[in-house]
Parts: C-alpha cells; sequence; structure tokens
C-alpha cells in the first residue's frame, strides 16, 4: 500500500512538472 502510495506521489509531481514545462514553452 505504502508502494502504491509513493508511485501515485510520484506520477502526480511528474505531471505537475510536465504541465508547468509545457505552459512555459507556451508563455516563451
Amino acid at each position: 500500500m505504502i508502494l502504491s502510495y509513493f508511485r501515485t506521489l510520484f506520477l502526480y509531481l511528474v505531471l505537475i512538472f510536465a504541465v508547468r514545462l509545457m505552459g512555459k514553452r507556451q508563455i516563451g
């Protein structure tokens, strides 16, 4: 259960990072 929690958190952080990167690319 702990592993699944960390995996979900990791995927969530990666998703946020990707969205921010795309947003910066659009603004730039």
